[in-house]
């Protein structure tokens, strides 16, 4: 007797699939933020961020295992409040936001606050001297530069291999990119950031993207940006253009205090057509009263209009309509005179 096959699915594929996500060097989509101040960060992984996209370097820094290079920026960069123009770039991995100040080989956990402000794409102990090469240059023109400062092939101290990454300062928005092309350098207490601090701080906050942890790869970006980024596209959250406060959608004249919607001559008390007709004899009592119903009809338009422009065209119509049907009644009441 044939029996009947049970198709059952590979029992590795679930362990496969869970070991292959928490390897080292698998950074997975992610962000953070906001700091006290308002930086936010988005990976390459997450919708909206940074495409991985170096530019690289080409004036080489005169670098020592420990020193810094001061550096005056081709442009004005705000950082957590600051406008900087002077920075000191580090042989360890980061840039210090003020000239002559030292980027400490010793990466701390949590970064904390900096009172002249650090930029740390890989902070850790590395050593040009063993090799590789820190170098600095400026791409594209005015408003839309970005200054790169790049640790090209950076060995770590003690150690053979380097580690290859970048730092990209946009003058356009004061945004702040980290692309990392090679973050094995060939131990795994140091690989993909497994030694090393990867953040932003400021005099009073900072925000890391990674701290001592196995969570960066190769072909990977981070970037972090200022408030102002984030708050102020035309459909944010924060924008003034869409806000609740916004003159346009409160307050407009068109909306809510128009003249040709709430006290216009055509629509209600026009006692030219409708009462008080000084030349006839009579007074057509049911005319008068109509046109009252109008004129209230209308007032309840405009009063229960909505605050929307939309709402508001609508009841323009409305009130439009029954600016018509008073002046229809006009011509009725004058026609029925004339035959009498």
């Amino acid at each position: 007797m044939e029996q009947s096959r049970v198709m059952r699915a590979p029992q590795f594929s679930i362990f496969a699939l869970v070991a292959l996500l928490t390897a080292p060097g698998a950074a997975l989509a992610d962000s953070g933020g906001p700091d006290a101040f308002g930086y936010e960060w988005l990976d390459s992984n997450e919708p909206g961020g940074p495409s991985f996209n170096p530019l690289g370097a080409s004036t080489a820094l005169p670098m020592e295992d420990d020193s810094e290079e001061d550096v005056t920026l081709p442009f004005t960069f705000g950082f957590y409040g600051s406008s900087v123009t002077d920075v000191s770039v580090g042989s360890n991995g980061g840039i210090a936001m003020a000239g002559s100040t030292a980027v400490s080989l010793v990466n701390l956990c949590p970064i904390g606050n900096k009172p002249d402000g650090l930029i740390a794409p890989f902070n850790d102990d590395l050593d040009p001297t063993a090799g590789g090469v820190v170098k600095v240059s400026t791409h594209g023109s005015s408003p839309n530069r970005i200054w790169v400062a790049e640790w090209d092939d950076v060995v770590r101290f003690g150690g053979s291999d380097g580690a290859t990454f970048e730092v990209q300062l946009h003058e356009s928005d004061d945004r702040i990119e980290f692309h990392f092309s090679d973050v094995i350098l060939g131990g795994a207490s140091y690989d993909y950031g497994a030694g090393a601090t990867t953040g932003i701080a400021g005099p009073t906050s900072y925000l890391e993207a990674n701290c001592n942890t196995a969570g960066l790869s190769n072909g990977y970006a981070i970037a972090f940006y200022p408030p102002f980024v984030v708050g102020d596209d035309d459909d944010s959250v924060g924008d003034d253009d869409d806000a609740v406060d916004d003159d346009d959608a409160v307050d407009d004249d068109d909306v809510a205090d128009d003249d040709d919607v709430a006290d216009d001559d055509d629509v209600t008390d026009d006692d030219d057509d409708v009462t008080d007709d000084d030349d006839d004899a009579t007074d057509d009592d049911d005319d008068a009263t109509d046109d009252d119903d109008a004129a209230d009809d209308d007032d309840d338009d405009g009063g229960s209009r909505s605050s929307s422009r939309g709402g508001g065209c609508v009841n323009m119509a409305q009130a439009a309509s029954g600016g018509s049907a008073a002046l229809a009644l006009a011509f009725l009441a004058l026609a029925v005179r004339r035959r009498r």
